[in-house]
């Protein structure tokens, strides 16, 4: 359950009115439990209320003027909430446009989301389920009074299932519908009306039915007359296929007799498809001997062109050296496009390292300082500095002392001399001691503290240079000397990696003249190393050519070679499958097989005959023709089967004859067809009936059905709700009243005394309050069963009640805030001494 409750739940965080009625550009900051909006007449508590309900549900349209609240003073319409939902924030904003505005759902990291989530949210409640069930005013109060049981079950049945509402909507099209078509006492619905027709012409019918025996025994000689002509009309196509079946045989006699003669015994088989096989065997045999001789004869003319000087031979033997060669010359032409500058930059960096040196003439130079051990001497220089000027400041303020012991002296000896008690002489002996204890002290102390800080940083540099090395330098250079060591540095690892790279170049140098090497019977390499290179270069473009076309060459002749053996490899293929069809027929070469193939010929001319008379017959006739013995016989039987169907049609012809006049006369019997038509009128009637009960039938089962259901879902919350109501209700009215009952479909009440009292006998206060708590508890019910958790909107709902049950409802916002949000638009200013939720004061803005 837990679960479901968070599905649905809403709270509003913050309220945005871009412009609604009389807010523009207003925010207001909600509580999740209770905010009470605090308000005079005209400050805008019922316009923010009705922003609130449009942005969930829309603005209302042109046809409600009054209810769209458009901006006073211009400006943008409309705005936004943001709610929270499952610990999520999201951003509700609603702009003018069609169909109740254009609505955009944004979550916290700005992302679209569908506007069908909306709803999700809301638990599929609707704007009138909202404003049934969560919605508190002054107008909605009122109508306790004319609140029944079955109301209240009704708006309960909203919840009791799922998609309730629209199943509700079902109920009362269902309900509509069936009494449109039949109500048992009624006149007007399309039933109750056919039925009376059906009665009416019930008695038409049986006053016209007394006046037609004979009509009947007219229509039983009609039924036998159909029976009669169905039979012969069965009959007479199969007897006329019978005669123009024996008049063809009559007819196809000579050609079955010349069929007979014919012998069609076959001297020698040979199918047709061997004879397309051998002849396209024999077809390919010769093509592939003639392109067999041409390939060889190009190959005999590619074999005396073929022939190599011995430049191109040589070179063709050590093709891959001189590839490489080829390759490895490029990269030696790039390195050495590069030595004389490295080797310039190399005498650069030299003669800057000789100066440097220079200014350290017979030193052996230490390395750098890091940079940390840079900062950490400029301290201990520092120091050393900082220790000298606390000695000149010392020496400056020194000549302070002595004239306070000056003084002190002076008093001394002015109360020894001329002093006559003893207590003056003792204190003027204390005050020149006391001189002089200060002075000894300055003397020592200074002198003792500057030779010891200035021994400690001298000695701090003393064992720092030793360290480093720079002991045999002055200590005002170690400093400034740091940026040529470091450059001196820079310049030794430079001339070793230049170094590197000459040394590179002058191995790759070497390595190629010794690769060169094979190639002296037709180069020289004795030259330097650009000009060996450029020799071996044009050595190989002018060798390339002549490669091409002895690789063509050999190209083609593998090609040529290729296809001849494959030619040859068919020619056997070709020789070997014909020689295997001649085997089939007893046949050793292609001789032998002509003059088989003629015999076979001559065969097929035979069977062809037959093939030409047997096409004019078919099976069935064929066999026919063997059951007859003359062509006598056939002449008989097709006289005999003419006869048969000639009487057949003339017994037709008097059957239809005798059932035209039956029928003429069963028409001017029927008067003109009133019976009949009286009797499908009828027939009509009743299955238009059977259609239109079936129709009411289906539209009550499905409106009893489904209002089963929806009751059956329901029907544990009432008792629930009641119980919930009456808790709410005994502390409203302080335990006056302790119970709610529903008699004779209206509500009463118990008071603590046991007198009962129907709603239209409470004053308007308490009817109110009784209202309030049947309200506030089926919102509980549906935030306990439904999961649903949507704010509760009152609009100064509690006028009429006093100021204890004011504080009482109070009481009761605050325990449902809670669990779920409530939002109270007042104007009672003594509700701030009930309550302890966050006020908002509309008076201010």
């Amino acid at each position: 359950m837990e679960k479901n409750r968070r599905d649905f739940e809403m709270k509003i965080k913050q309220i945005h009115i871009d412009g609604f009625g009389k807010w523009q550009n207003r925010d207001f900051n909600l509580a999740s439990s209770i905010t009470i909006f605090l308000g005079d007449n005209e400050a805008g508590k019922s316009t923010l209320a009705k922003f609130i309900e449009s942005i969930l549900f829309g603005f209302a349209n042109g046809h409600q003027p009054y209810e769209q609240y458009l901006p006073k003073n211009g400006g943008q319409y409309g705005g936004f909430l943001v709610v929270e939902h499952r610990n999520r924030r999201y951003v509700l904003r609603r702009t003018q446009g069609k169909n109740g505005g254009l609505l955009t759902i944004t979550d916290e990291s700005g992302k679209r989301m569908p506007n069908h989530f909306l709803k999700m949210m809301l638990g599929e409640v609707d704007q009138g389920l909202f404003h049934a069930i969560y919605r508190i005013d002054t107008q909605e109060l009122s109508q306790i009074f004319a609140l029944s049981k079955n109301d209240f079950q009704n708006q309960l049945q909203h919840f009791g299932a799922v998609n309730s509402d629209r199943w509700l909507e079902k109920l009362t099209d269902l309900d509509k519908e069936a009494d449109s078509l039949y109500k048992v006492r009624g006149r007007n619905p399309v039933i109750n009306q056919k039925l009376e027709q059906y009665h009416d012409l019930n008695e038409q019918i049986d006053q016209q039915s007394e006046k037609y025996t004979h009509y009947r025994h007219l229509l039983d000689d009609v039924r036998q007359s159909d029976r009669q002509i169905q039979e012969i009309q069965q009959q007479l196509p199969q007897k006329r296929n019978d005669w123009h079946d024996a008049q063809d045989l009559l007819r196809l006699w000579p050609t079955y007799q010349r069929l007979q003669s014919i012998d069609t015994e076959k001297s020698s088989t040979l199918s047709n498809n061997d004879v397309a096989v051998i002849q396209s065997l024999r077809a390919k045999q010769d093509e592939y001997h003639r392109q067999l001789t041409d390939v060889n004869a190009r190959l005999g003319v590619i074999d005396a062109e073929s022939s190599l000087t011995d430049q191109q031979d040589f070179y063709f033997q050590n093709l891959d050296r001189f590839t490489k060669l080829k390759d490895d010359g490029t990269t030696l032409t790039l390195h050495l496009n590069q030595y004389d500058q490295l080797v310039s930059q190399l005498q650069s960096w030299q003669q800057e390292r000789r100066e440097l040196l220079q200014r350290y003439p017979d030193s052996h130079l230490p390395s750098a300082l890091s940079y940390s051990e840079e900062n950490r001497l400029q301290r201990l220089i520092d120091d050393r500095q900082h220790g000298d000027q606390s000695r000149t400041k010392r020496q400056q303020t020194t000549p302070k002392r002595p004239l306070l012991l000056i003084i002190l002296s002076v008093i001394g000896v002015l109360l020894l001399v001329t002093g006559s008690a003893w207590l003056m002489k003792l204190l003027g002996l204390i005050l020149m001691g006391c001189a002089a204890a200060i002075w000894y002290q300055e003397q020592s102390s200074g002198g003792t503290l500057h030779n010891a800080v200035q021994g400690t940083s001298d000695e701090a540099l003393r064992h720092f240079g030793i360290e480093h090395g720079f002991n045999q330098f002055p200590q005002s250079q170690w400093l400034r000397m740091q940026g040529d060591l470091r450059r001196l540095e820079e310049l030794n690892r430079q001339i070793q990696q230049i170094t590197t790279q000459i040394k590179t170049i002058d191995n790759q140098t070497t390595q190629y003249r010794e690769h060169v090497q094979f190639s002296a019977e037709v180069i020289d390499v004795q030259q330097s190393p650009q000009a060996l290179i450029k020799h071996i270069n044009m050595f190989i473009d002018r060798q390339q050519g002549a490669r091409d076309v002895w690789q063509r060459q050999r190209q083609q002749k593998r090609l040529l070679e290729d296809q001849a053996q494959q030619l040859s490899d068919k020619l056997n293929e070709v020789i070997q499958k014909k020689a295997t069809l001649y085997h089939r027929y007893d046949v050793q070469d292609d001789h032998e097989f002509d003059q088989y193939y003629d015999s076979a010929l001559r065969s097929i001319a035979n069977e062809e005959r037959s093939q030409v008379l047997g096409s004019q017959l078919t099976d069935k006739q064929i066999s026919a023709l063997k059951m007859v013995n003359s062509n006598d016989d056939l002449r008989q039987r097709v006289t005999s089967l003419a006869n048969d169907v000639k009487h057949l049609e003339v017994s037709l012809q008097t059957l239809q004859q005798n059932q035209t006049a039956a029928q003429l006369e069963i028409k001017q019997l029927s008067e003109n067809g009133t019976l009949t038509m009286l009797r499908q009128q009828r027939a009509d009637l009743q299955t238009e009936i059977l259609e239109l009960v079936r129709d009411w039938l289906t539209h009550k089962l499905s409106y009893h059905w489904i209002n089963r259901a929806l009751q059956l879902a329901s029907a544990d919350r009432f008792p629930k709700i009641i119980q919930q109501a009456q808790k709410y209700f005994e502390t409203l009215t302080n335990h006056r009243y302790t119970k709610i009952e529903f008699e004779n479909d209206r509500i009463s009440v118990i008071a603590q005394d046991r007198s009962a009292f129907q709603v239209g006998e409470l004053s308007q206060g308490t009817a109110q309050q009784l209202y309030v708590a049947l309200k506030l508890s089926f919102v509980t019910s549906i935030s306990n069963q439904n999961g649903i958790q949507l704010p509760v909107l009152i609009d100064d709902g509690f006028v009429d009640f006093d100021a204890d049950r004011r504080a009482n409802v109070l009481q009761l916002l605050e325990l449902l805030g809670e669990k779920q949000q409530v939002i109270y638009l007042t104007t009672d200013r003594q509700t701030l001494q009930y309550s302890n939720g966050t006020v908002v004061n509309l008076n201010q803005m």
